[in-house]
Order: C-alpha cells, then sequence, then structure tokens
C-alpha cells in the first residue's frame, strides 16, 4: 500500500530499507541507495529514543536542516509538532516500532508567516543501538512548492494523513501437545 501512494524518492527509501533488512533479494554488489539520489540523501535522517522516551535527532540531511531552518542534532523530533498531531505522530512511532515496519505521513508544514508546504515523512525500524534504544531511519521530502516559503524555514506541521505499518499476516503456528 505505501509503495502506491508515496513520493518516488520515499518509495527509493522503503526499498533500501527493505534490502538492509533482508526482505528484498537483490544483488550483493547493488548499493542500498546509490549516489546519483543526492537529493534523497540530503532529506534522510536518523532518530533515534532516550531513556525518557523522546525521539532525538542523531543526524539530518542538509536539506531537511534547510527546509527546517536549524542544525537538528540532538533536537526533538517530536517538537516538530503540537496538540494533537504530535499525539499522533508519537503513536505512528509506536506502531512502527512495534510493527517492525515502515509508515508515512503527509503534513502542510508551515513557517511562522504562515506559508505552506506539502511534505511526505516515511519512518522505518532500524535495529536498537548498543545500549537497547529505538532508532529510526526517516526522509523529509517536500511535495514541491518550495518557493511558496519565500525562503523561510518551515517552524511546525500539520498532519494531512498517515499510513500506519502494514501488518505482516500472521503465520498459522502448529502446537504439539503430548502427555
Amino acid at each position: 500500500m505505501l509503495q502506491r501512494i508515496a513520493h518516488p524518492n520515499t518509495k527509493i527509501m522503503l526499498d533500501a530499507w527493505k534490502r538492509m533488512d533482508g526482505l528484498n533479494s537483490g544483488p550483493a554488489d547493488e548499493p542500498v541507495i546509490g549516489t546519483d539520489q543526492a537529493d534523497l540523501l540530503s532529506n534522510l535522517f536518523l532518530v533515534r529514543q532516550t531513556p525518557e522516551g523522546s525521539w532525538i535527532f542523531s543526524s539530518a540531511g542538509e536539506g531537511v536542516s534547510a527546509q527546517l531552518g536549524r542544525a537538528l542534532v540532538d533536537h526533538d523530533f517530536l517538537s516538530l509538532w503540537t496538540g494533537p498531531d504530535r499525539q499522533m505522530i508519537e503513536g505512528l512511532i509506536g506502531a512502527v516500532v512495534e510493527g517492525s515496519a515502515p509508515a508515512l505521513a503527509r503534513a502542510r508544514g508551515e513557517t511562522l508567516a504562515g506559508r505552506r508546504l506539502e511534505v511526505e515523512l516515511a519512518l522505518a525500524p532500524l535495529p536498537a543501538d548498543r545500549g537497547g534504544a529505538g532508532r529510526l531511519l526517516g526522509l523529509y521530502q517536500s511535495l514541491g512548492g518550495e518557493g511558496l516559503l519565500d525562503g523561510r524555514p518551515i517552524w511546525t506541521h500539520r498532519l494531512v494523513g498517515i499510513w500506519p505499518p502494514e501488518r505482516a499476516p500472521r503465520q498459522p503456528r502448529l502446537r504439539l501437545v503430548s502427555t
């Protein structure tokens, strides 16, 4: 489902995640994401969960930082959202971690001057770090119209839609009990 509605860069990122996770087989010498996708690479970010439960940027590409107008490392990812939108994104992150599968969100990024830009966020789970903290690979993809922002950074986001992780079908289990 996610593949049908996603931006082309999001599709590339999701395919790369599947290859990293061993869900897609491809040639062993094939790169996960090619260097010819510089616009995609500059929009990737990593977030990690702190012991307190916050989701902090570990790294962020130049494109994400430029759109948001600030350095993002050690910045709280959830602070980009307010009110019910923040709660829904927090729930979506929980679903990604629990379901071990990617999810999408579409939002309107808004500047302090009220200018808006449609964005798509893809979140995919990564193995926990050495300390056991959860980590997510993310893509912050604008859907066009950056000129409408007049060079101003996006300050907050309003959700337009979310597509939670697709549940894997449950495999039947056979249980043999002998007395």
